[in-house]
């Protein structure tokens, strides 16, 4: 949906876009998620997203809470993966250059800390579960079936 949003041809292409068309790209892309969820409210759907991510300056770009995100979020989990297979799909898909500094297993560990911070406190603010589950080991049908019972105790309770 970004590459669609900026009309780029794949995500190596929308990795290389300034990251203000970048910003602009996922608001207008959680502003169609949340115009789809208003016409079809019997539908729960799952977003991938960050609550945090590293801009070129060094500095971090961190997810703000929307006024909509009360009535639009009913939980936040963060999968926390193995640092080098992290660095390894990045660089497999040309997205950052070697020698770079988001290509230090430190800082993506630091990312993946900041991350977990960032959506317990939001989680936090919008009385909402928080889960972090643990894929370090990348275990995929145990992470998945974590992930999938969570997701069914939530949509339980919000069914009641």
């Amino acid at each position: 949906m970004l590459c669609k949003i900026t009309k780029v041809k794949s995500a190596e292409y929308y990795a290389e876009l300034p990251e203000e068309v970048r910003a602009e790209a996922r608001k207008q892309l959680v502003d169609y998620l949340y115009r789809i969820d208003e016409k079809n409210l019997a539908t729960i759907r799952i977003r991938d997203d960050h609550f945090t991510a590293p801009k070129e300056d060094g500095a971090y770009w961190i997810r703000q809470l929307e006024k909509k995100d009360k009535a639009h979020m009913f939980a936040f989990v963060v999968i926390i993966a193995k640092p080098g297979i992290i660095l390894q799909r990045r660089f497999s898909r040309g997205f950052i250059p070697l020698g770079h500094r988001f290509s230090d297993v430190d800082e993506i560990i630091l990312h993946q800390e900041m991350e977990t911070r960032i959506a317990s406190f939001q989680a936090d603010h919008l009385q909402i579960p928080f889960k972090i589950i643990d894929n370090r080991e990348g275990r995929t049908k145990q992470t998945s079936a974590l992930l999938f019972s969570f997701i069914q105790k939530i949509t339980e309770t919000k069914r009641r």
